[in-house]
């Protein structure tokens, strides 16, 4: 995950805006597990359980490069929709939940997080920036 975050960066990008991993944790960004919500890296242990079938948001920390992105563990395979949130620059939470809407549909609760997965997690904010700007973040 460090690298698709670390590579949705701008060029310009500095070296506190990379994202890495320590031992116990991810550096810079959140996992929440939109499937279970005591699973995630912002709960006590910073520890996160990657299980099937189960659906992810993904994100940096800092409300200014706050580009959300959502995984999907299934069958074995990853899917990411990425930068949510950034109008006409990444996926879109339709296509996500149109996606989920063949194995998921009957998960109603999950269909529901998903639609507001922006709920789910933890931004920092600072004084004097705390909005977030896709033009700057997303270039491709």
């Amino acid at each position: 995950m460090t690298d698709y975050l670390n590579n949705a960066l701008p060029k310009k990008a500095n070296g506190n805006s990379r994202f890495s991993n320590s031992s116990v944790q991810p550096k810079g960004y959140f996992i929440f597990d939109l499937t279970d919500t005591t699973n995630a890296t912002i709960k006590s242990s910073g520890h996160i359980d990657f299980r099937e079938g189960h659906v992810y948001h993904f994100c940096p920390f800092r409300i200014w490069n706050s580009v959300s992105h959502i995984m999907i563990l299934h069958k074995g395979e990853l899917k990411i929709f990425r930068a949510l949130n950034c109008d006409n620059k990444g996926d879109t939470v339709d296509e996500v939940l149109d996606y989920l809407k063949a194995d998921y549909s009957n998960q109603k609760e999950l269909l529901l997080r998903v639609e507001n997965y922006r709920s789910y997690g933890l931004y920092r904010k600072r004084h004097g920036n705390n909005s977030f700007n896709c033009e700057i973040y997303i270039e491709n």
